[in-house]
């Protein structure tokens, strides 16, 4: 490297001691170039920062498509994205944008999906318009109906614990706000537990085995055990209408977007050392504008997304300070979802009314290079 004939040499340099300062700002130098290579790279919030650290790309959907999507899901190892889109499923491959339709007969509105990308097999809940809801479990090349789970009232959430292979799914009943197990081997359900009386959003921590309902009317959230107890263990006060929550699988940290209070309640939980109940609670607010809906959290980077439903552009936050790092603009208003793909640290984004998925993917260029002079980088 030329950098080895930077090194500035003031005594004789044949020397002992002019050998040792010369090693000594040359390993100087090379600590700091690695340093400046291995350091995170600074938000784009910074006005100093021409670089942004993520882009956004469109993947049109095809004609057919009914252009509002009512939900969104990811399979990691397939690089897929599922939309719930009207009476079918679309599947969109993220690395090259094809779209293919699935299941145009589900027998109903396909308002939500999930994935269990362990099993291979995707979740979706049909409401047959009258207000009858099932939830079918999809697997195979052309997504084929293994099962059908019919449900005691309607259901407005649901996501997988995949380490237990439980199908959480949130919505009314009769008795109220209720979160519903079900045994994703045996297709069959397997408790539930009572929650907020208009239950809007379910993330679970698959570590600590909890799931977190977010409770648009009351304003709380509800951390039930994943366990065979399925017991409430807390309900936290968060904003006004709570619509999203997520949580980072590694910080066990779950982040809630409260619609009408323009923000984002970020939950922690403390282990009891003695080993009873974890204890829960809001550890910080981060104003978010536009009205937040969707989030969603990839634990690999610990970037949080966050979708304004009034807004033109998705928030990110620092996972583990909480801080808005970035603010990536988007051709599309009035976002709706947002699901991750972890293995390629990607984010996809529908809007409301707009027949494409946005991808939000890091940047080429995370960092700038090392600014190097004769003896010192940075």
């Amino acid at each position: 490297m030329n950098l080895l004939r930077h090194g500035v040499v003031t005594s004789n340099p044949g020397s002992t001691g002019a050998r040792r300062r010369t090693a000594a700002i040359l390993t100087s130098a090379a600590v700091t170039i690695v340093a400046a290579m291995l350091a995170p790279a600074a938000a784009s919030a910074d006005p100093s920062r021409d670089v942004p650290l993520h882009s956004a790309s469109r993947v049109t959907l095809p004609a057919g498509t009914a252009g509002q999507a009512h939900d969104m899901a990811t399979d990691s190892r397939t690089h897929t994205v599922y939309l719930a889109d009207g009476n079918q499923i679309v599947a969109v491959d993220e690395r090259t944008g094809v779209a293919t339709s699935f299941g145009a007969t589900l027998g109903g509105t396909v308002d939500l999906v999930a994935v269990d990308s362990v099993l291979a097999e995707v979740f979706v809940a049909v409401d047959d318009a009258h207000g009858t809801y099932q939830i079918k479990a999809l697997a195979g090349p052309s997504l084929s109906t293994i099962a059908t789970i019919p449900m005691a009232g309607s259901v407005r959430a649901m996501t997988v614990d995949e380490r237990s292979h439980t199908l959480v799914a949130v919505g009314n009943a009769d008795t109220g706000g209720v979160a519903t197990f079900i045994d994703e081997r045996l297709n069959a359900v397997r408790g539930s537990a009572a929650v907020g009386t208009s239950p809007a959003a379910v993330a679970v921590d698959d570590v600590r085995g909890i799931a977190y309902v977010a409770n648009e009317t009351e304003n709380t959230v509800s951390v039930v055990s994943l366990d065979d107890d399925m017991s409430v263990n807390d309900v936290i006060p968060v904003g006004e209408q709570p619509a999203g929550v997520a949580v980072d699988q590694l910080s066990h940290e779950a982040f809630v977007t409260n619609h009408t209070s323009n923000s984002v309640s970020v939950i922690a939980s403390t282990l009891d050392p003695t080993g009873g109940a974890p204890a829960y609670s809001v550890i910080k607010t981060v104003d978010v504008a536009g009205n937040p809906w969707g989030v969603a959290v990839d634990s690999t980077t610990h970037v949080v997304y966050v979708a304004p439903e009034g807004g033109h552009s998705v928030t990110l936050l620092d996972g583990l300070s909480g801080d808005v790092s970035e603010v990536v603009p988007l051709a599309a208003g009035n976002l709706f979802h947002v699901a991750i793909d972890e293995s390629l640290n990607t984010a996809s984004v529908i809007a409301r009314i707009d027949p494409a998925i946005t991808l939000i993917s890091p940047a080429l260029d995370l960092a700038p290079a090392p600014t190097c002079s004769l003896t010192w980088c940075r």
